[in-house]
């Protein structure tokens, strides 16, 4: 049975609200009372106020969380789209509101868009928008500030060789299996399987408010088994028997004092054998790359590239199909060098 919500002052307005519900009946167009009471009560709220219960109840990573709530208070609220009512909104509106972020932070405008983008999907889902709003062409595009640097596979042995010997597999596991160095320090013994034939990538390493804590990856997509190439397998059983502790949870990699290595204590190692290796500007996650080009040349679909790197997008390993395909191009002039000797 379901109740109006209220009693009546009068007979008349009662059987005029139940002639209203018969008529919603008679269109296929009833729900319970209450539940409409739910819908126009969540009509009235405005951008900010869903924005504000959508960060609270959507399920996401603490890191995602945190980068949410940074842009909810500093590219959302106080803006004339926070104030709209959610149900008004329109395309002109979101247009509005982008276009008056500050574009000298292109990566926090685009991150503050795909949040919002994210967050009318939802308002979408719930049924409060026939369709979201969000419709600002290439809004989520940014330009690349640095060009991804490329390195020669020989390149890669040499960097490892600069590397103190109980961080040279760290170098391995970036160039050829395509961690990224959170991955690589959050990794366990029980993470590499004793033949060095498989690594598990279930947690990364983060820094957040001066604290450095060992999570969850960010999405669904990070956590996967990594196939490690059986030239590197070797380097990786020496590694857990010469330098990791004999317990499952033992870290991989360790500071002078036995701890997990952290970012701040790997970076003069690192800097030190890129300039010895006569690669100075290159950044560890360049290695990553390395990894990409390598497994696109090898002949990784897009989908096999994406899972073997965690890619939740198809860009990066779109990217690298497209960058093999030139250097396929490449290798034939080469060839066609060698053999006619020009």
């Amino acid at each position: 049975m379901h109740r109006p919500g209220a009693t009546f002052p009068t007979k008349s307005a009662a059987v005029a609200w139940l002639e209203g519900e018969r008529r919603l009946i008679d269109l296929d167009n009833w729900t319970p009372p209450a539940d409409r009471a739910a819908k126009a009560a969540k009509a009235a709220t405005t951008v900010g106020q869903f924005a504000e219960d959508w960060h609270r109840d959507k399920p996401m990573s603490r890191r995602t969380k945190d980068s949410y709530r940074y842009l909810i208070d500093t590219r959302l609220i106080g803006t004339t789209l926070a104030d709209r009512p959610i149900t008004d909104v329109t395309v002109a509106d979101v247009r509005e509101w982008f276009g008056q972020l500050d574009a000298s932070t292109p990566t926090a405008r685009a991150r503050a868009y795909e949040m919002v983008s994210s967050m009318f999907s939802a308002a979408v889902a719930e049924g409060l928008l026939p369709v979201t709003p969000c419709k600002v062409p290439n809004a989520t595009k940014v330009r690349r500030a640095r060009s991804v640097v490329h390195i020669e596979s020989p390149e890669v042995d040499v960097l490892a060789g600069k590397m103190p010997e109980d961080l040279a597999a760290a170098v391995l596991l970036a160039a050829w299996c395509g961690l990224r160095f959170g991955e690589v320090v959050a990794l366990d013994r029980a993470d590499v399987a004793t033949d060095g034939s498989t690594v598990n990538v279930s947690k990364g390493m983060t820094r957040r408010g001066g604290v450095t804590e060992i999570a969850a990856p960010k999405s669904e997509t990070s956590t996967r088994v990594v196939a490690v190439p059986p030239h590197v397998r070797e380097a990786l059983t020496s590694h857990l028997v010469d330098h990791t502790g004999p317990g499952d949870g033992a870290p991989l990699f360790t500071d002078a004092d036995g701890q997990r290595i952290t970012e701040g204590k790997f970076r003069p190692h690192w800097h030190r054998a890129r300039a010895a290796a006569g690669r100075e500007t290159l950044r560890f996650h360049d290695l990553r790359h390395h990894a990409g080009m390598v497994a696109a040349y090898a002949g990784a679909t897009i989908a096999e590239s994406m899972a073997r790197l965690g890619h939740s997008s198809p860009k990066m390993a779109l990217h690298y199909a497209e960058q093999a395909a030139d250097r396929d191009a490449l290798l034939a002039e080469r060839i066609a060098a060698l053999a006619t000797g020009r």
